[in-house]
């Protein structure tokens, strides 16, 4: 079993407009990884701190004055090696008042 938890930041450049709203960014992601392993009813686990540099690019789009869908791609590019690096493809929905 691999857990992972930490932080993200980033900058973000988009363009200001009324209704999509395309962007080009950078960001660091820093945290832990737990790996554990489950053996005769008892379980191991291994935690080791890790960060990644990403960049990052998406689309806001505007749906209404307190609703805003997003969608991005970044590719994590982790500083250990054992690591695989990753590519992750997100939506979200965000609702602002």
């Amino acid at each position: 079993v691999v857990e992972t938890r930490g932080f993200h930041g980033a900058v973000l450049l988009h363009l200001d407009s009324d209704f999509i709203q395309p962007y080009i960014g950078a960001g660091i992601y820093g945290g832990y990884i737990d790996t554990c392993v489950d053996r005769f009813s008892s379980r191991r686990c291994k935690s080791e701190d890790t960060y990644a540099f990403y960049p990052e690019v998406g689309v806001r789009v505007k749906l209404g004055r307190h609703v805003m869908l997003t969608g991005k791609v970044r590719h994590y590019d982790f500083e250990r090696s054992e690591l695989k690096d990753e590519t992750v493809g997100l939506v979200s929905i965000g609702y602002f008042y």
